[in-house]
């Protein structure tokens, strides 16, 4: 990532659990976020049209956070983090939803 960084270029990441101490700092960011009502985030928000395919109904929000650096990496072990996304499908499948 460094190497990428320092030849002015971006990346994008997958957060998964096997960074825990940084998942749950995400996690907990976007909870708050949410119970906030956003207020004093700085987001996006998007959500896609109800989807209907092979029996199930699937839609997705799509939220991101921007200038969260300081709360989530406060050491600064990752370069150029400027947003985290996160996406939530909601789907309906045999008249059971699914999150």
């Amino acid at each position: 990532m460094k190497s990428i960084v320092e030849q002015e270029g971006d990346y994008v990441i997958t957060l998964k659990k096997n960074q825990p101490s940084l998942y749950a700092r995400v996690e907990e960011l976007f909870k708050q976020a949410i119970r906030q009502g956003f207020l004093g985030f700085t987001h996006t928000a998007y959500s896609t049209k109800k989807e209907s395919n092979h029996g199930r109904s699937e839609i997705r929000h799509h939220l991101m956070l921007s200038e969260i650096k300081e709360q989530i990496d406060p050491d600064n072990k990752w370069d150029k983090l400027h947003h985290r996304g996160m996406i939530e499908s909601v789907r309906i499948v045999k008249g059971k939803t699914k999150e």
